[in-house]
């Protein structure tokens, strides 16, 4: 392997990570889907269809986002989904319940 090659799986080690944690949330997910139905009240169905216009919205993004890469950039769309998840966690833990 060149030093060339190197330098990019460590350029990518990153994405490949949060590809891995987004995944592994939504198997850890599985086993409490009951559990926050309840608590939500709402049916396991209502949860189940949730977690499945989540998935679909991921995988249309995927799909989307490759141009916009080409156009854009990587950095700055990395930024941006940062600040976006930093605003998203900052509204959620200001949430009153």
């Amino acid at each position: 392997m060149s030093g060339g090659r190197r330098a990019d799986w460590r350029a990518l080690l990153p994405l490949v990570l949060a590809t891995v944690a987004t995944q592994a949330s939504i198997v850890v997910l599985a086993p409490v889907v009951v559990a926050i139905g309840r608590d939500l009240g709402a049916s396991f169905t209502a949860v189940g269809v949730a977690r499945s216009i989540l998935a679909a919205t991921a995988v249309a993004v995927s799909l989307a986002i490759g141009p916009v890469i080409d156009r854009v950039g990587v950095r700055p769309l990395i930024v941006g989904g940062a600040l976006l998840a930093l605003a998203g966690a900052g509204l959620t833990a200001a949430a009153p319940s």
